[in-house]
């Protein structure tokens, strides 16, 4: 009787060999993976810049103005905004241009008859005076908003400005940003 099996040294180069290739499909899929993480990443802030940038441009322009005062949690609009209590409560404000450029921050309250809005979490950089503020409404909550910026800049063409949005996000290999600009009505 002839009967060949395979011998132990047959069967331990076949597992290395098997072991070899899945060990090199594994750091495939594993850089598949990361490959579509970022970039899922990307597409969601860019998502979320572009209704950034819908809200600032549909944001009438009674809702833009130079910042009376302010403090570390709160901001004076000027006498055009509402004498409504909590009339922009759950509206952002972003600060677009002059001191604390950029910063967008969630209104929790307002006093209408200050015209005080109250913001969270408190500014990095206080405005000033020399700032000014747009208030705008945004349909989903805002996941963080130390990663937003919204700034206006003098347009090229009269009664226009140039409005930036840029949305940061996080890679493996650091943090990224979408930055998409458009041109909306000067409200001053």
């Amino acid at each position: 009787m002839n009967e060949r099996g395979m011998t132990l040294v047959e069967v331990v180069v076949a597992l290395c060999l098997f072991a070899l290739l899945a060990t090199g499909l594994m750091g495939l899929f594993l850089s598949g993976r990361v490959a579509t993480a970022a970039s899922s990443n990307k597409q969601e802030a860019l998502c979320l810049a572009r209704a950034l940038m819908e809200a600032v441009k549909a944001s009438p322009v009674e809702w833009e103005g130079e910042v009376q005062g302010a403090g570390p949690d709160y901001v004076v609009l000027e006498d055009k905004a509402s004498d409504q209590d909590d009339a922009y409560k759950g509206f952002y404000l972003a600060i677009i241009e002059g001191a604390g450029q950029g910063q967008v921050r969630k209104i929790q309250s307002y006093d209408g008859s200050s015209h005080t809005a109250y913001v969270a979490p408190p500014w990095d950089t206080a405005p000033d005076t020399s700032s000014r503020y747009l208030i705008f409404r945004l349909e989903r909550e805002l996941p963080d908003t130390s990663k937003v910026a919204v700034t206006a800049e003098p347009s090229s063409q009269q009664g226009l400005e140039k409005v930036t949005v840029t949305v940061r996000y996080r890679t493996l290999w650091g943090v990224r940003e979408v930055q998409l600009s458009g041109e909306r009505r000067k409200g001053i």
